[in-house]
């Protein structure tokens, strides 16, 4: 079975409060899908998510080092509009079949969501541009993930990471 490739990718970096966190999560309307890992339930719901990320804000608060199994279980996701861009193997695998939007933690603080520019398909090697919107339903997803980031964070001097409104530096 072959799978596609991606390249190109675009990064947004960005902390958020929790209840910032929840408000983006929660108006995206996806699903959160573990992959390329052996999972026995590889979708992650709403819930679990926030609740991850409020553990993950009081130990940041409190400067205590997060264990990286916790970061990468929780926040290393694929965010997508519907589950036909996932293919589910029988060993309990999640693949991309499509452009999706990664989530991962970085490595200082913070999240980074991960968009494609150019996908091209498994088997036929046919490649495609991911924008502008209308091929792919995800760059829809990745675009309004974007829009929301500019409007409730600020960009930080010698930083790709945006920090909330109600962060401070």
């Amino acid at each position: 079975m072959s799978f596609p490739s991606f390249s190109g990718m675009i990064s947004l970096s960005f902390l958020l409060d929790p209840s910032d966190f929840k408000e983006l999560m929660s108006s995206l309307g996806v699903f959160f899908v573990r992959i390329d890992k052996v999972e026995e339930e590889p979708i992650m719901s709403l819930e679990a998510l926030v609740a991850a990320y409020e553990i993950y804000w009081e130990k940041l608060l409190k400067k205590e080092k997060m264990e990286p199994s916790f970061l990468k279980r929780n926040f290393q996701l694929a965010l997508v509009t519907h589950l036909d861009a996932i293919n589910f193997l029988p060993i309990k695998i999640a693949k991309v079949k499509e452009p999706v939007v990664m989530m991962r933690p970085r490595p200082d603080r913070g999240l980074e969501v991960l968009y494609p520019r150019i996908f091209q398909e498994a088997g036929t090697g046919l490649i495609h541009k991911t924008f502008p919107p209308g091929k792919f339903s995800n760059t829809d997803l990745f675009q309004r993930i974007q829009r929301f980031l500019r409007k409730h964070t600020l960009p930080q001097k010698e930083s790709p990471l945006r920090l909330g409104l109600n962060i401070t530096p």
